[in-house]
């Protein structure tokens, strides 16, 4: 099985803008199967952005690191505007 995305950089951004949507839902069904909640380990998010500058050298690294950044922006961004929408539904 062959998939791939265009990886436009509005298309990446998109991409992970429905990320945070599609875990907004994931944690809702959860919750609401009475499941124990995930925890954020912090170390997994410290070695995720010194990454780039472990192992990419120059100017390069900070490009990755922006990157990284942009991506969990739309990410963070895509959890709240479903969020946000889902409670203007439920109290419409």
């Amino acid at each position: 099985v062959e998939h791939a995305h265009a990886l436009t950089f509005s298309n990446v951004l998109r991409h992970h803008f429905n990320y945070g949507r599609g875990a907004l839902h994931f944690h809702s069904v959860r919750a609401r199967r009475g499941w124990q909640r995930l925890t954020i380990d912090p170390k997994f998010y410290l070695h995720l952005f010194s990454y780039p500058f472990s192992h990419v050298h120059g100017a390069r690294a900070f490009l990755f690191e922006g990157l990284f950044m942009l991506s969990y922006v739309a990410y963070t961004g895509g959890f709240f505007w479903e969020k946000v929408n889902r409670t203007m539904v439920e109290h419409a």
